[in-house]
């Protein structure tokens, strides 16, 4: 009968118990990369929702407005729905048109829907 010696049973658990410990130092080290990253993304998330929150249906009217001013254009509908403002410009004046639509989607707008023709511009601004 092979007997086995106590000493190798007992460097073989001090080896598994070593190998076992450097694997939970080494869990932890990325548990706590996870959770750093994790309040990162959670700060940034909270940054978003409060910019969010603060462009209302009142800071896009007024963007409109100097918009429409800075171009003097005085053909300009706006439609107020609940979550949507619709704009609409008709002009015989492409140029008219073009230049309103480059400083729509200069600023930053939620634009839901653009439908241009040679007359006329819908816009569909969200928030």
């Amino acid at each position: 009968m092979i007997r086995i010696n106590p000493m190798l049973v007992l460097l073989l658990a001090i080896v598994i118990f070593i190998v076992s410990i450097s694997s939970l130092k080494q869990s932890e080290i990325e548990l706590n990369s996870q959770i750093e990253n994790r309040s990162d993304f959670i700060l940034l998330s909270d940054k978003y929702k409060s910019l969010k929150s603060t462009w209302g249906k009142k800071d896009i009217q007024k963007e409109l407005k100097k918009i429409a001013k800075q171009l003097s254009i005085k053909d300009i509908v706006v439609v107020k729905k609940d979550k949507l403002i619709i704009v609409k410009i008709k002009n015989k004046n492409i140029r008219d048109i073009d230049r309103f639509i480059n400083k729509i989607l200069n600023n930053s707008f939620l634009i839901n829907k653009l439908n241009i023709t040679s007359k006329q511009a819908i816009i569909e601004i969200g928030r």
